[in-house]
């Protein structure tokens, strides 16, 4: 109920911020992937959704905060991806 249309898949871009799960304050994705100690070639094929100009998660590692399962939620959306062979 919190997701509007239309959702976009992109890779993610310099400058893209969001909240990642379980934090107060924004940050951006470059900063994330630095902290997860995520390598250069995951970094160039990591990829996001996005809906209304918000992220709404980066695919494979973590949501928006705002967008977390709560007491409240009545509906989900899930979201299967099928990986190439060889990716990590």
């Amino acid at each position: 109920e919190k997701i509007t249309s239309p959702i976009m898949l992109r890779k993610w871009r310099q400058g893209d911020v969001f909240q990642p799960f379980g934090m107060k304050g924004r940050k951006k994705i470059s900063d994330f992937l630095i902290d997860r100690k995520i390598s250069q070639p995951i970094k160039l094929n990591t990829w996001v959704l996005e809906s209304n100009k918000t992220i709404l998660c980066i695919l494979g590692m973590t949501i928006h905060h705002a967008f977390r399962v709560t007491e409240t939620t009545k509906s989900l959306l899930k979201i299967s991806t099928q990986l190439p062979c060889g990716f990590p």
